[in-house]
């Protein structure tokens, strides 16, 4: 198996996962909590791959936690975009889906650079590059969880609960 096929992996299985997720996500609820656990495969995925042994031939063993970060995009995707609607009043819905994908893409900005100075100075060293992203997924950890804290105390924790059809009508006819 050549290194094309095994870091498509995670995008591969979120292309079919994440319609999967976000039907279960519409039934349960639990947007936060679901975020917070893509939040924890994440750092544990890049962390596993820091305590790799070095290979200098294609091995098999990357494919598990290639396997995990695919299951973390699905749910990050299901749980995070589905709870912008939930967050925002309806005549701002796509204000905040603007303000979530400019943010999202400050950080494929910086991440790069970041991971690029890190190879600059530890050159063929791929640990602390995982390390940091590994950070950054329990940073992203930390977000949600005062997330789920300020939906709890703000909001009644909003994004726990699964409207009824009533409602969703209801907010659909109130939508500009």
């Amino acid at each position: 198996m050549n290194a094309g096929k095994i870091y498509g992996i995670p995008y591969f299985m979120s292309a079919f996962l994440s319609p999967l997720l976000g039907f279960v996500i519409d039934k349960i609820g639990k947007r936060a909590l679901f975020i917070m656990v893509s939040s924890i495969f994440a750092a544990l995925a890049c962390f596993w791959i820091a305590i790799m042994p070095d290979y200098t031939s294609p091995n098999l063993i990357i494919i598990g936690p290639e396997i995990l970060m695919g299951i973390c995009y699905s749910i990050f995707a299901s749980a995070l975009w589905s709870s912008i609607p939930y967050l925002v009043q309806p005549r701002t819905i796509g204000s905040a889906f603007g303000m979530t994908t400019s943010l999202q893409n400050f950080g494929l900005v910086i991440a790069p650079y970041c991971s690029g100075a890190l190879i600059d100075k530890y050159p063929g060293n791929y640990t602390p590059v995982m390390c940091l992203l590994g950070g950054f997924a329990l940073c992203g950890l930390a977000c949600n969880i005062i997330l789920y804290l300020d939906d709890i105390k703000n909001r009644g924790g909003v994004l726990d609960k699964v409207p009824k059809i009533t409602e969703t009508i209801s907010a659909l006819m109130a939508t500009p």
